[in-house]
C-alpha cells in the first residue's frame, strides 16, 4: 500500500531542512569569525627576541650574531640571517604563520632552520662516495648500498662516525637513511628481467639524531647493526640463500624467526589442534622453494637437492623439481612435475601459496604471526590462542 503525504507533511519536511541549512551556515560562521580573529593575532611576525631564544634553546647555540630585522626570500616572507661563530657557519631561520583547521582549531607562528642543511654544505667533504643523497630542502637523508655482510658492517661503522662528527658541532644534527641490498640480479629482478626475489626485505630505513615529533633514532653503533643486519637475516632466512646464508650466525636466524614480517609456519592435522614447523619459516600466505624444501624434510618426506634446488617424489610417484634457476621470461618463476613445466600462482616469484603445498604434498599449512596457538576452527574462520 502507497503512504500518502498530505502538504502539511511536504511543508514540515521543507521547514525541517530550512533549520539544518540555517545552523550549518551559523557554524560554518562562528568557524569563519574563530579563524578570523585567531590569525589576525598570530599574523604578527615573531619578535627579534623570541628568534635569539629558538637560537639559544632549541638549536643550542649561545655564539651567534643575529641580523637585526628579518628579510624575505623565496623560502620564507620573513627570513632572518644567522652566522654561527663557533662553527663559522651562516644559516636562517624562517617565521611562518600556520593554520590547522583540524577538530581543534589551531594557528600560531612556526619557527624552522637550515642547520643542518648549512653545516652538510660546508663539510660536505666529509660524506663518503658510497652514501647516496636522497634528501629535499626538508630532510636530510642518504641511501647506502651494500652487497655482503661485511660491507654493511663496514658502512655502519662509517655512518656511525660520521653522525658522531656532525652532532659534535650540532647536538640537534639529524640524518635519516636507508640500507638497500644490492644482490647482483637486483636491478634486472626489478624490471621484470629476471627471478623475482622480494629483495626489499632486506631494505631498513631510519635514523639518526631525533626527528620532528621528538623520537629518538638509533642510540648506538650496536642498534644501528642489529637493525640493518636483522632485515637482511630475515630476507636470506626467508627464501635460504645458500651463500648469504654461510654469513649468518644461529642467532642472526633466531632472531630473523621473530622479525616483522616473518610468519611461522603451522601444520593443521584436520581435527582442530596445530602444530609448528621448527626449520621453516613463510611470508603472509605463502613459502619459498627454499623454505618448502625445509619443510618437507621436516615432515620425513624424500627429498633429494639444496633448498635453492631439490626434487621431491609423492607418495603417488609424481616428481617435483624445484629450482630458483627455473625463470621464463614470459612465464616467470616455475617448477616441474614429471617433467613438464608449471608456474607458480605468484608468477614472478618463486613461492608456493598454501594450496599450492596441500596439493603438491598434502600438507595444510597456517602462517601466523602467533607462536602460540591451540587449535583453529576453520569453518568459523578464527583461530583460539
Amino acid at each position: 500500500m502507497e503512504q500518502e503525504f498530505t502538504a502539511d507533511d511536504f511543508c514540515k519536511r521543507n521547514r525541517s531542512y530550512e533549520l539544518r541549512i540555517i545552523k550549518i551556515c551559523t557554524v560554518l560562521c562562528i568557524v569563519g569569525l574563530a579563524l578570523a580573529i585567531l590569525s589576525g593575532c598570530a599574523y604578527e611576525p615573531t619578535d627579534r627576541g623570541q628568534i635569539e631564544e629558538y637560537i639559544t634553546r632549541e638549536l643550542g647555540h649561545k655564539e651567534y650574531e643575529l641580523a637585526e630585522a628579518s628579510v624575505e626570500t623565496e623560502t620564507s616572507e620573513y627570513t632572518w640571517k644567522v652566522h654561527d661563530n663557533r662553527n663559522d657557519l651562516d644559516f636562517e631561520v624562517y617565521d611562518d604563520f600556520y593554520a590547522d583547521a583540524g577538530i581543534i582549531i589551531s594557528v600560531g607562528r612556526t619557527l624552522t632552520d637550515n642547520y643542518d642543511h648549512a653545516l652538510l654544505e660546508k663539510y660536505k667533504d666529509l660524506i663518503p662516495e658510497w652514501m647516496t643523497y636522497t634528501g629535499d630542502d626538508k630532510e636530510i637523508s642518504y641511501e647506502i648500498s651494500y652487497r655482503t655482510v661485511e660491507e654493511m658492517e663496514s658502512k655502519c661503522d662509517g655512518l656511525w662516525n660520521l653522525f658522531l662528527q656532525f652532532n659534535g658541532m650540532h647536538g640537534g644534527f639529524t640524518l635519516k637513511y636507508e640500507f638497500r641490498y644490492t644482490a647482483p640480479d637486483r636491478d634486472q629482478s626489478e624490471a621484470g628481467l629476471a627471478l623475482a626475489f622480494d629483495y626489499s626485505r632486506a631494505d631498513v630505513s631510519g635514523f639518526l639524531g631525533t626527528d620532528a615529533y621528538g623520537r629518538l633514532g638509533a642510540i648506538s653503533l650496536e642498534e644501528l647493526y642489529t637493525q640493518v643486519r636483522d632485515a637482511y637475516s630475515a630476507f636470506v632466512f626467508l627464501y635460504q640463500l645458500s651463500d648469504p646464508m654461510q654469513e649468518l650466525t644461529r642467532e642472526d636466524q633466531e632472531r630473523a624467526r621473530e622479525h616483522s614480517g616473518v610468519y611461522h609456519v603451522g601444520l593443521y592435522d584436520g581435527e582442530g589442534r596445530l602444530s609448528f614447523a621448527s626449520d621453516a619459516i613463510g611470508f603472509y600466505d605463502y613459502l619459498s622453494f627454499g623454505n618448502f624444501y625445509n619443510l618437507l624434510q621436516e615432515q620425513g618426506f624424500t627429498v633429494e637437492g639444496t633448498p635453492e634446488d631439490f626434487i621431491y617424489t609423492s607418495d603417488t610417484g609424481d616428481g617435483y623439481h624445484f629450482s630458483y634457476a627455473f625463470w621464463d621470461q614470459s612465464l616467470g618463476a616455475y617448477y616441474e612435475k614429471n617433467g613438464e613445466t608449471c608456474a607458480v600462482e605468484r608468477e614472478r616469484e618463486p613461492v608456493l601459496t598454501q594450496e599450492e603445498i596441500l596439493t603438491i604434498c598434502g600438507l595444510d599449512t597456517l602462517f601466523t604471526i602467533y607462536y602460540e596457538v591451540e587449535r583453529i576452527d576453520r569453518n568459523r574462520d578464527y583461530i583460539i590462542y
